[in-house]
C-alpha cells in the first residue's frame, strides 16, 4: 500500500469519500424468470445465476440470456451476502439475487467494488443487515453499506494486485479439477477386471452396522477438541465437527459411508480416533488377511451411489443396499499394487496437509489476508 501512495502529497484519508451503497450502485432484483423446469427444457450455453453458492452461484444453463454488462451479483436468501463478479459474459439472474450496475465508472471501478462487498457484505459487524431468522439479504439494509470511495487510480491498483492473488487461486483450482479427473479416470480403469476374477458381496468381507454416537452440534459446540465427528455431512471430509471424546471401537481400519443427505458418500480410516453418528454405516472386516480395506474403499467409491434409494423426501442408502453390492476381490498382491498406484493421486486431490486442498486453502487464506489488509482504510 505504501507504494500506491507514496507519490501522493496529501494523506489519502483526505480524498476517500464514505458512501453508502445505494449512490454508487442500480440496485435491482434479477429480472430473470427462470425455473429448474425451464433449464431442463432449454438447455444451452447461458448460465443462470441464483442464491445457489455452490458451482460459482450457478443453478444451470440454458438457451437465452438477459444480461451483458459489467455487473456485481449478490444473494439475498440462503448464503445471503455472496458476491459475484460478472464481465464479459451474457448470463441471467433469478429473483432471489441482487444485481449491482455501478452508476459512474469515472470514478468507480466495479471490480474494487466486488471485493469490497465480498468481504464486508458478510462482516460480523454488519451482521445487522442479515436477518438472522430468515437468513435473507433486503434491498433496503444492503443501500446502507457504507463503502470507502478512494480516488480510481488507489482502486485500480488494488484491483490489479487482488486479481494476482485471485489468479493464483483460480489456476490451483482448475488444477485441482484435472487432476481430480485424472484420479477418477485411472481408478476407474484400475478397477477394469477380467471375466476371471471372483466378486464378492460385501456381507461377506464386513460386518455392517450405523454408527452409534450420539453426538448434536451443541454438542461439539459445547466440548470442542481434538477428536472428529463423522456424519452424513461430505464437505470438509465428512466430519461435522470436533469434540473432546471418541468411541473405542472405531480405533481400526474402517469404511463409512453416508446413510441420508449426499448418501453413498465413502470415507476410509485408518486406525484414528474418532466417532461416527447414526448419519454413517461403519464397515469392519472380518478378516483382513485376503482383503487391503483400503481397496474396498476405492471400489465403493465408484459404485456405493449406484445402490442409493430415492424415498419421497430423501436419497437413502440402506443396509440391504449395501449387503448386495458386489466388488472384484483379485489376489491380495494386486489389491496392494493397485492401492499404491492410487494413495498418490488421492494425497494430491484429497490430504489437507500435503496435497493440492492444502496449496489452495494457504493461497486462499493469503489472498483474504492481503485483500482486507488493501481494503482497511484509516479514515482519521
Amino acid at each position: 500500500m505504501k507504494k500506491i501512495y507514496k507519490s501522493q502529497n496529501e494523506p489519502l484519508s483526505k480524498k476517500i469519500e464514505v458512501i453508502k451503497t445505494d449512490k454508487i450502485f442500480e440496485i435491482n432484483k434479477g429480472r430473470s424468470k427462470i425455473s429448474k423446469k425451464d433449464i431442463s427444457d432449454n438447455h444451452g450455453i447461458y448460465p443462470v445465476y441464483s442464491s445457489k453458492t455452490t458451482n460459482n452461484g450457478i443453478l444451470g444453463w440454458i438457451n437465452r440470456y438477459d444480461y451483458n454488462d459489467e455487473l456485481i451479483t449478490l444473494t439475498s436468501e440462503g448464503y445471503a451476502g455472496t458476491a459475484f463478479y460478472h464481465i464479459n459474459e451474457k448470463f441471467n439472474v433469478t429473483g432471489d439475487s441482487f444485481v449491482l450496475k455501478v452508476k459512474n465508472k469515472d470514478i468507480t471501478n466495479t471490480k474494487f467494488m466486488f471485493y469490497f462487498l465480498q468481504k464486508e457484505a458478510k462482516n460480523p459487524s454488519n451482521l445487522n443487515l442479515l436477518n438472522n431468522f430468515s437468513g435473507t439479504l433486503t434491498k433496503s439494509n444492503l443501500s446502507k453499506i457504507e463503502i470507502p470511495l478512494p480516488p480510481i487510480q488507489y482502486q485500480d491498483e488494488i484491483v490489479r494486485i487482488l486479481n494476482n492473488f485471485s489468479e493464483i487461486l483460480l489456476d490451483l483450482k482448475k488444477e485441482f479439477e484435472l487432476r481430480k479427473k485424472q484420479y477418477e479416470y485411472y481408478r476407474n480403469k484400475l478397477f477394469l477386471f477380467s471375466e476371471q476374477t471372483e466378486y464378492v458381496s460385501i456381507d461377506k468381507i464386513f460386518e455392517i452396522n450405523k454408527g452409534k454416537s450420539k453426538i448434536s452440534k451443541k454438542d461439539i459446540s459445547d466440548n470442542p477438541g481434538i477428536y472428529p465427528v463423522y456424519s452424513s455431512k461430505t464437505t470438509n471430509n465428512g466430519i461435522l465437527g470436533w469434540i473432546n471424546r471418541y468411541e473405542d471401537q472405531y480405533e481400526d481400519e474402517l469404511i463409512t459411508i453416508t446413510v441420508g443427505g449426499y448418501a453413498g458418500t465413502v470415507f476410509y480410516h485408518d486406525n484414528k480416533k474418532i466417532n461416527v453418528t447414526e448419519g454413517s454405516w461403519i464397515l469392519k472386516a472380518f478378516d483382513k488377511n485376503n482383503v487391503n480395506i483400503k481397496f474396498v474403499f476405492y471400489a465403493l467409491e465408484i459404485i456405493a451411489k449406484k445402490y442409493v434409494t430415492k424415498s419421497s423426501t430423501m436419497l437413502e442408502l440402506k443396509k440391504s443396499s449395501i449387503e448386495k453390492i458386489k466388488i472384484p476381490l483379485p489376489s491380495i498382491e494386486i489389491q496392494n499394487k493397485i492401492v499404491k498406484n492410487l494413495n498418490f493421486f488421492e494425497i494430491l486431490i484429497k490430504d489437507f496437509k500435503e496435497g493440492l486442498p492444502s496449496e489452495i486453502n494457504l493461497r486462499k487464506k493469503q489472498y483474504e489476508y492481503y485483500r482486507d489488509k488493501l481494503l482497511k482504510f484509516d479514515l482519521n
